[in-house]
């Protein structure tokens, strides 16, 4: 038995675990009756469930994509349809305008040197569209919603949580490990309400850096990179 096929059979095993054992309780103390959101909110990310990423028979770009937004935190729409524009390389940011953005309003995403590694391998993947992630069968237009979502079903993973799931995961292990909510909630370009937003003027950009740069690390077991 190759090792490759005994790894992927662990993962999900233990993916399987950590979701019987969790789920339940924190779906239902995050979405109260809405159970028709539970289980997008309940997927869970570690650095061994997201190593099936690579076991998939999808397409580089596809699974660099898939990388990119876990890595950010970032909605699908918001990945899939990454333009080279937006990154400021030097500056280690990817800067989505508000036209892409769910609120309207651009968003500043700092860069961990795990995201630049998979942006150095998307390179590879231009079209000439300006995509940093193109569809391999649509040239010139940005990959499907689908396309993410098959890879988490290829890999046995689909029934149990979903791409946009990834950033309920992200929210999870910031609470979890005790990042500050302003910190979490600004991170995923989420809008603070009623007097605590009318004083919340900040993007606590320095803040989310250093936060990002955490999650990588907790995603990728320090090392920069899958």
């Amino acid at each position: 038995e190759r090792g490759g096929a005994r790894l992927t059979r662990r993962v999900r095993e233990e993916y399987r675990v950590y979701f019987d054992r969790n789920a339940t309780q924190s779906a239902a103390q995050r979405c109260g009756s809405a159970g028709m959101h539970r289980r997008s909110n309940a997927a869970w990310v570690s650095p061994q469930a997201v190593k099936t990423v690579d076991g998939s028979k999808a397409s580089k770009a596809a699974k660099l994509c898939l990388r990119f937004l876990i890595l950010t935190a970032a909605r699908s729409g918001e990945a899939r349809g990454a333009t080279w524009v937006e990154v400021d390389s030097e500056a280690r940011e990817w800067r989505i305008p508000g036209e892409r953005m769910k609120g309207g309003a651009g968003h500043r995403v700092p860069l961990s040197d795990a995201a630049l590694v998979v942006l150095e391998r998307a390179r590879a993947l231009d079209d000439g569209s300006g995509l940093i992630f193109p569809s391999p069968l649509r040239p010139g237009r940005p990959l499907s919603p689908m396309t993410l979502t098959k890879i988490l079903r290829d890999q046995g993973l689909a029934e149990r949580g979903t791409v946009h799931g990834f950033r309920s995961s992200f929210r999870d292990w910031c609470a979890e490990t005790g990042k500050p909510r302003e910190v979490a909630e600004a991170a995923l370009a989420h809008t603070v309400g009623g007097v605590e937003g009318a004083y919340f003027r900040s993007d606590l950009y320095a803040r989310r850096r250093v936060l990002m740069d955490q999650w990588a690390a907790f995603l990728t077991g320090r090392r920069g990179r899958w």
